[in-house]
């Protein structure tokens, strides 16, 4: 009986003392993003003929939609805080 109440007063002790020690999260300092920013990209789009006038459409269209979702992808790097050196 003595060691089982023993036991629990250490235990309940260590809990306590563990506890005390524990840091606060502080608050986050993640900016806010514009909703936009948080969109998946696009899936690109195939060529609609093997044309060389088709191909050039689909070149165009590939790279105004990689453009487009670089910079969403470059806005959100720029907004994020930067680790001081």
């Amino acid at each position: 009986m003595w060691t089982r109440s023993w036991s629990g007063l250490c235990t309940a002790m260590c809990a306590s003392m563990l506890m005390g020690c524990a840091p606060f999260a502080p608050p986050s300092t993640a900016p806010r993003l514009d909703p936009n920013l948080a969109q998946p990209c696009p899936v690109l789009p195939y060529p609609s003929d093997g044309t060389g006038e088709g191909m050039l459409r689909w070149g165009v269209a590939v790279a105004s939609t990689y453009n487009d979702c670089r910079a969403r992808h470059r806005a959100v790097v720029d907004a994020w805080p930067k680790p001081a050196p």
